[in-house]
């Protein structure tokens, strides 16, 4: 807990710092995303599958998401197999919120790593990183007041999930206030 903390003044982030927290089109943020992951993802020879964000909007800090959706990403390509494939997709979640999921098709997570997966400087495998990426998204994610999750995915490698408030929940609880 209190390395949370400290990791949250790292980043300079607490809910009332999230810079601009407004209606977000989500296919806009995927879209910026997917152009930024692609050449990487290419590299190794993975395939990137979006679905369709069309009609999602979020109530969310914009930048602050696309650092979250962009760290998955870079974690999928960087512990995926070559030749491998990622998907993005969202979902209706509890409560008005959007659920964002992206699946890979890597060596997945063991269960020792899915227990220390969102800690501060805990890695999970060989590679380039300090660890902090998975926990500073957890705190961005959280200080929109959602979820992170990880696990296995269905026919082997890893899924990350978290959900964001959408601008349908924003809408009815400025309607239950007013």
């Amino acid at each position: 807990v209190r390395a949370q903390v400290r990791l949250r003044r790292l980043v300079g982030l607490e809910e009332a710092d999230l810079d601009v927290v407004e209606p977000v089109r989500l296919v806009n943020v995927m879209t910026d995303c997917r152009h930024l992951i692609q050449p990487l993802a290419a590299s190794r020879g993975i395939t990137l599958e979006f679905g369709d964000f069309s009609n999602i909007s979020l109530f969310a800090d914009r930048v602050r998401i696309k650092q979250v959706v962009l760290n998955l990403l870079s974690n999928a390509v960087k512990y995926n197999r070559a030749g491998g494939h990622i998907s993005v997709s969202t979902s209706p979640s509890q409560n008005g919120y959007q659920r964002v999921s992206i699946t890979d098709t890597g060596e997945g997570i063991s269960a020792q790593g899915l227990r220390q997966l969102f800690q501060p400087f805990v890695t999970t495998g060989a590679g380039p990183g300090m660890g902090l990426g998975l926990s500073i998204s957890r705190t961005i994610v959280e200080a929109h007041g959602g979820k992170t999750r990880a696990g296995a995915a269905p026919g082997g490698g890893a899924v990350f999930r978290f959900t964001v408030p959408s601008v349908e929940r924003r809408a009815r609880k400025n309607a239950e206030q007013a």
